[in-house]
């Protein structure tokens, strides 16, 4: 199985704020004790994770 999620940024927040962008940033020691365990489980034989960090996303981006 193959799962990507491509999201877009919103013009407007769930409160219906304006919104000029989103700028995420990652727990990478949370990130990887997750992808230790779900990597041990049966039949699984390979995650990969890709995440646009530190970059700011303008409304419409992926």
């Amino acid at each position: 199985m193959i799962l990507a999620h491509n999201g877009v940024v919103r013009e407007t927040a769930r409160d219906g704020r304006a919104v000029t962008g989103l700028e995420i940033e990652v727990d990478h020691a949370r990130l990887e004790q997750i992808l230790t365990k779900e990597r041990a489980r049966p039949g699984i034989l390979d995650i990969r994770v890709y995440i646009r960090e530190n970059k700011l996303l303008k409304v419409g981006m992926m």
